[in-house]
């Protein structure tokens, strides 16, 4: 029988796991954490959830919804409502995806030399709006958590131009009772036993041979062997040291092709809806120009809950990782002032509580999500290849157009590394 270690205990090495098992295979989980999930983690007892790292599901991916509804989870439409703040006035727009869509319908996959966002932009500044550029530029930074000097054009393009599927419409939504409670169904549907997961057990080496592999855990303190390693530790991680004995050249070349994202949102709870009579329609998005810190705010529409969001993204993300959090709030606070014209002493007053998680600091993730850099040869797709016919990548970061930086695309990618574990012959 194959004996597979699977290496991270979030939603792509959860369902590779329930792939195997269904397949008759054991599998041992190592979770450096003391809990399941990775970057999906919901504050307890908050309903709607209030979330710490993935909120959004973004397209009705079909196993997703499927366990959605086998498991009888609820989950919402998500209200797309957006007001901006320009010109010294907030003002809705019911444009915004449209001005997206017309500068991201120039970006090419196929273009025969990558380049940056930056680049791209500085081709186009003569013949697009200013204002539609700022708004492109700050979405990437915001929606994809992307630096605009290291995002390719070929991976946005794929990203961007990727049909999302819906269901009765609508193709973003939220469960109700937060992405910590999906991920706990996911387990309980895997097959996997509490035995089969290993929490603390921070992977420090991955040794292979063409007979074996062998993991070493805590500093070298724990080994376990097996047939196969499934390593679904986030691009950060993989990309901030070299954890495969002896190395693979292939593996850490492509992997200089993706970065890891950097976003930080802190979650506000207000005494009241201060924010409901900014627009005659039900307040979902709020955004301030991308100069300032946090210009992405958001509530839990349509759920009428006292529940804001502050957000930022890209290289700001992570300049402010290395704030205090009073100084977060503080600048969150000003921008929120600008946007509602409330002062930051009636913002400070009416604010019960925040909740927080500075992933850029997390040593178990080193960043948000992943985001395609500039590519030379379509090195990007090395990561979904079988290394040595031992070592199969899966995560978030080795998806494809808009699946990357997604649960649903994790979950993709370990149905992904599953079938790849099962065609192999020892």
């Amino acid at each position: 029988m194959k004996r597979v270690i699977i290496i991270g205990a979030g939603a792509a090495g959860l369902t590779c796991a329930k792939h195997l098992i269904q397949a008759g295979i054991k599998c041992t989980l190592l979770e450096a954490r003391n809990r399941i999930g990775g970057r999906a983690l919901s504050v307890q007892n908050t309903f709607p959830a209030i979330e710490l790292g993935a909120e959004f599901i973004h397209g009705a991916y079909a196993p997703m919804m499927d366990l959605l509804n086998d498991r009888k989870i609820s989950f919402t439409d998500l209200c797309d409502n957006h007001l901006f703040f320009e010109n010294n006035k907030l003002h809705e727009t019911r444009d915004f995806w449209q001005k997206i869509e017309r500068i991201s319908s120039r970006l090419k996959a196929d273009r025969k030399e990558d380049r940056s966002l930056t680049e791209f932009l500085k081709t186009h500044r003569r013949s697009l709006p200013q204002l539609d550029v700022g708004i492109f530029k700050s979405f990437i930074e915001g929606f994809d958590a992307a630096d605009p000097d290291l995002v390719g054009e070929r991976g946005l393009a794929a990203a961007e131009k990727a049909e999302e599927p819906e269901l009765n419409g609508q193709s973003q939504f939220r469960p109700s009772l937060g992405h910590s409670h999906f991920i706990e169904e996911l387990y309980k549907s895997s097959g996997l036993s509490k035995s089969d997961i290993l929490l603390r057990h921070e992977v420090s080496e991955i040794e292979w041979t063409d007979k074996k592999i062998r993991v070493y855990c805590n500093n070298k303190r724990k080994a376990l062997e097996a047939d196969f390693a499934v390593v679904t530790l986030p691009i950060g991680v993989l990309r901030s040291k070299n954890f495969f004995t002896p190395e693979i050249p292939k593996l850490a070349e492509a992997l200089e092709s993706v970065h890891m994202g950097h976003a930080l949102r802190t979650s506000f709870e207000f005494s009241h809806r201060f924010w409901e009579n900014l627009s005659k329609r039900p307040v979902a998005f709020l955004h301030a120009s991308p100069e300032y810190y946090y210009p992405t705010w958001w509530t839990q529409a349509p759920h009428r809950s006292n529940i804001l969001i502050a957000w930022q993204g890209g290289p700001k993300a992570y300049e402010i990782s290395f704030w205090t959090k009073e100084e977060r709030v503080h600048h969150a606070f000003k921008t929120l002032s600008l946007i509602t014209g409330r002062s930051p002493a009636f913002l400070k007053r009416h604010c019960l509580r925040s909740h927080e998680h500075n992933w850029s600091q997390d040593p178990y993730s080193l960043g948000a999500y992943t985001y395609v850099g500039v590519q030379k040869n379509g090195e990007y797709r090395n990561l979904r290849k079988v290394f040595h016919k031992r070592i199969v990548l899966a995560g978030e970061g080795t998806s494809v157009g808009s699946m990357i930086g997604t649960i649903q695309g994790a979950m993709a990618s370990g149905e992904r590394a599953a079938r790849q574990i099962l065609r192999i012959k020892l």
